[in-house]
């Protein structure tokens, strides 16, 4: 894990001479990214279908280090190319990912709005800024959730039961029949669970 350690070295020095970036949980990817151009080739790190994080075909078991792995994490599909880097101040190295990044675990609702909490612990609200959309896996549609940039969750099992169960519950409450497409706000988000 010491190479891996070496990768986050320019992160820990750039946050740490920038106070600015040290209060912030998120580094300034997006900066990093325009300024990163060149592609420093490709690291041996892979993200499961379940988003367990994995390199040189070993699980990444420090929990700590997978988080900030996911901070420096950039998705670039502006080629067509669905392709994911982590990008420090200083490299951009692509790894692989299997569907998606992170997994969304748990959902609530706090003041009638969506709050979905990641596999690494990452908390957001649905609405404009966090959309769900309905995408195809393994041949179901299923909701996807943004959880920052063009990075996306899928979610899992447990957290689509819930909102399926709430949207139909919604559903009949206003309506006799049952809709073509089960939707449910968040705040003023409306967003689709699951369509027939």
């Amino acid at each position: 894990m010491e190479n891996l350690e070496n990768i986050l070295a320019p992160v820990y020095k750039k946050m740490a001479a920038d106070k600015n970036l040290a209060d912030k949980k998120q580094p300034p990817i997006d900066l990093w990214a325009k300024l990163t151009h060149a592609h420093c080739g490709d690291i041996n790190i892979y993200i499961d279908v379940e988003g367990k994080w994995f390199h040189e075909n070993s699980p990444i078991n420090r929990q700590t280090l997978v988080k900030l792995f996911a901070s420096i994490l950039w998705h670039d599909n502006s080629d067509g190319l669905n392709q994911y880097f982590l990008i420090t101040p200083a490299e951009k190295l692509k790894i692989k990912v299997a569907d998606t990044p992170f997994v969304a675990v748990l959902s609530e609702i706090y003041d009638s709005q969506w709050q979905v909490t990641t596999n690494l612990d990452e908390t957001i609200v649905i609405g404009a800024q966090h959309p769900v959309e309905l995408r195809t896996y393994k041949g179901q549609r299923l909701p996807y959730v943004c959880i920052r940039y063009d990075l996306w969750a899928r979610v899992s099992r447990t957290v689509y039961l819930q909102w399926l169960h709430a949207a139909i519950e919604a559903q009949s409450e206003g309506k006799a029949k049952q809709p073509i497409t089960l939707t449910l706000a968040s705040g003023d988000y409306l967003f689709d669970v699951a369509t027939e």
